[in-house]
């Protein structure tokens, strides 16, 4: 367990984790992203917190994968990529926040942000010099969030997730300097 303040934890996320992970996503994931999908998110459930996945996830020796503990209640993930060079910039040593999701139930507690802020000065460590990440071009709430905490646009691109709504396909990249 990381002990980031008095409230906030990190459990390292294990394989024997997923039915725990899997559920969580069910609970977290669903009620905000539904209307992106054409059978609510399900696929994407399905896909990306199956035990084959988490496996392979787990098999990256840059990624770093934690379920998120508030007051010693799991309330989202976050997953983090190092040296994961960002398209926009090749040429810079990069770390990617791959996910970051929280119980909409404990948001607007400054969780979010304590995250990022750990994330961000891990990352400072190992001299990365960027952070990055994507985020949905139809999540306004979710960009205002980044760039107030200096994440700029660089890019965009869209998915071709069949099983989503067309409208709702597109991503953003951000990064910030964290050097």
């Amino acid at each position: 367990m990381i002990q980031i303040t008095a409230e906030v934890a990190l459990k390292p996320l294990l394989l024997g984790n997923q039915v725990e992970l899997y559920a969580l996503m069910q609970r977290i994931y669903v009620p905000v992203y539904e209307h992106l999908w054409s059978d609510k998110g399900q696929w994407y459930i399905d896909q990306q917190y199956s035990f084959e996945n988490l496996k392979k996830e787990l098999e990256n020796p840059h990624a770093l994968y934690y379920f998120v503990i508030y007051q010693s209640t799991t309330i989202g993930i976050l997953r983090i990529i190092e040296n994961e060079p960002l398209i926009d910039f090749k040429d810079r040593k990069a770390s990617k926040l791959h996910r970051i999701y929280l119980d909409t139930d404990f948001q607007g507690k400054g969780i979010g942000r304590i995250l990022i802020y750990w994330t961000q000065n891990r990352q400072r460590q190992p001299s990365d010099s960027i952070l990055w990440l994507e985020a949905m071009d139809s999540q306004q709430a979710a960009i205002d969030f980044y760039e107030k905490l200096g994440f700029q646009k660089s890019s965009s691109f869209r998915l071709d997730f069949t099983q989503m709504h067309s409208d709702f396909r597109g991503l953003n990249r951000m990064w910030k300097n964290i050097e």
